[in-house]
């Protein structure tokens, strides 16, 4: 079992400015990827997003995402754009296509591609 954490930085167009993230995977919970982003208003607070390990994968070199979120590689860049369109309005943030190459190395190595299956707890899941 374990955690993998890394540091990355989420550009934010609109607003012209960066904000700090903190990409989470645990093989309590070997599917998803958890983005903590700073929330940039500097009240000290994070925003949870989780995104399921193979999009964030997918996300290096198509579009994919269905819902709220979606992320696609940005064509002639090392950039990876994540969005989140909702009833407020759409958020279009950027992040380094390196930095989650270098995360997903370092998850694989815990949980192997298609070997997630075997590191879920479905009796934790399951209702007494």
């Amino acid at each position: 079992m374990g955690i993998i954490k890394s540091d990355v930085q989420f550009y934010i167009p609109a607003f012209g400015i960066r904000v700090d993230v903190v990409i989470t995977y645990d093989t309590k919970d070997p599917l998803a990827v958890k983005f903590d982003i700073d929330c940039p208003c500097g009240c000290n607070e994070s925003i949870p997003w989780y995104v399921s390990r193979d999009m964030l994968f997918t996300s290096l070199n198509e579009k994919v995402g269905l819902g709220e979120v979606k992320m696609f590689p940005v064509k002639e860049s090392n950039f990876i754009a994540f969005e989140i369109v909702n009833e407020e309005g759409t958020s279009l943030s950027y992040m380094y296509a390196d930095d989650i190459k270098r995360f997903l190395r370092r998850t694989y190595k815990l949980v192997a591609m298609g070997s997630e299956h075997r590191f879920i707890d479905f009796d934790r899941l399951l209702p007494a």
